[in-house]
């Protein structure tokens, strides 16, 4: 009863403000044209899971053979995540870029955004995803769930299952009007609930409840 949450909250008019050459973006990732382009974005970390989105790999290239992956970050794990992509054989259907400053460019270019974390606080890359209007996939977990409506911004799955995250990234990768649905909603979500605004103005409050306390 002595808390109170404040949400983050970005600047998604930001994201409106970038203009970005998506086919040259993917062309210098690597992709197709035709590809169709799920992304990761974290640092390598038991907690962001990328040894479950590593699993569920061949299980979409089996309905989804276009299907490429684009896993952004760095961290002690990608070694890791590295040698087991190429276990399975699937190494040239991915794509590695280690640390990157453009983030936002590569969230408009790719088609869906991948979490399927252990645990979360509030993600700021489901925000971000939204905010360029992606649909995501993330794990039913505290935090994600917090940003993700199922079904009406992207899809939950629960954590620890790849097959169960690979159906779901089959299905957004499948129908190309689901995916400007679930993202259109999705940044109509960012706009209304998590704006930077909104949180600033929510630690105002708090703040200011603090003061006025005889």
């Amino acid at each position: 009863d002595r808390s109170l949450v404040v949400c983050n909250g970005i600047d998604w008019q930001s994201f409106d403000a970038l203009t970005v050459d998506i086919r040259q973006v993917r062309a210098r990732l690597g992709f197709d044209p035709s590809d169709v382009v799920v992304g990761h974005i974290a640092k390598f970390d038991i907690q962001k899971a990328q040894d479950d989105l590593a699993a569920a790999i061949p299980f979409v290239l089996e309905k989804c053979p276009r299907a490429k992956f684009l896993f952004v970050g760095d961290g002690a794990l990608r070694p890791q995540i590295e040698a087991q992509v190429a276990r399975l054989g699937v190494d040239r259907q991915v794509v590695f870029t280690g640390y990157r400053n453009d983030v936002a460019s590569l969230l408009k270019a790719i088609d869906v955004v991948a979490l399927p974390s252990r645990w979360e606080g509030l993600p700021l890359v489901l925000l971000e995803a939204m905010a360029c209007r992606k649909p995501v996939v993330a794990s039913r977990v505290v935090g994600n769930i917090d940003v993700v409506v199922d079904g009406v911004t992207g899809f939950l799955v629960p954590s620890g299952e790849p097959q169960a995250l690979a159906d779901k990234l089959v299905v957004l990768l499948q129908d190309a009007r689901l995916c400007d649905e679930l993202g259109r909603r999705g940044r109509e979500r960012v706009e209304q609930e998590f704006s930077l605004a909104r949180m600033v103005a929510h630690m105002r409050s708090v703040y200011q409840d603090l003061l006025d306390q005889p």
